[in-house]
């Protein structure tokens, strides 16, 4: 609905009854990336992976709050190939086109914009729904200097068009 702010609200009042489940960190953690509020993201996702370590969710997230602070860019590289590298039966489809994504903006960081494309591509044909692959399959192809990439943002804003991140690496492209 557009609501970040009370979205966040709510998830901070859940976190205070449970701190220790480290779901309502993670969600936190990916609200404030999509506001481009990447110190609070990268708070949030430490307390993630400070209550499960192995939480496969929250090490994709600190991978793309890593990239998108340009720091740790080694971890973030490790987290996500951990995740890729994992049985099939350990990743629903969401979370295997959420690392796919991370590792689509890992190879748009690393200057690999075909990898990009393809990892991208991979990643809404695994959800078609989720909004962060069109954006990074749109800067894939605006560094390829593709007219394409319009139509690729485009489709990312009518998913979820609240989320200023998108808005700015879009308009950066």
């Amino acid at each position: 609905l557009g609501k970040s702010s009370a979205a966040r609200k709510s998830l901070r009042s859940a976190a205070d009854s449970e701190w220790r489940n480290p779901r309502y960190s993670a969600k936190t953690s990916e609200l404030y990336l999509l506001d481009n509020d990447l110190k609070n993201a990268k708070n949030y996702v430490k307390k993630t992976l400070d209550a499960n370590p192995n939480h496969i969710f929250g090490l994709l997230l600190e991978a793309r709050v890593s990239l998108a602070r340009e720091e740790d860019v080694k971890k973030a590289k490790e987290n996500i190939a951990d995740v890729l590298g994992r049985p099939e039966s350990e990743l629903n489809p969401w979370l295997l086109a959420y690392a796919h994504l991370a590792q689509s903006e890992f190879m748009i960081y690393d200057r690999k914009y075909k990898q990009a494309l393809a990892e991208a591509e991979q990643s809404i044909a695994l959800n078609p729904k989720l909004a962060d692959a069109y954006i990074a399959k749109g800067l894939a192809l605006a560094h390829r200097g593709d007219t394409k990439a319009l139509a690729s943002f485009q489709k990312g804003f009518e998913l979820y068009p609240y989320s200023p991140r998108a808005y700015h690496l879009a308009a950066l492209a």
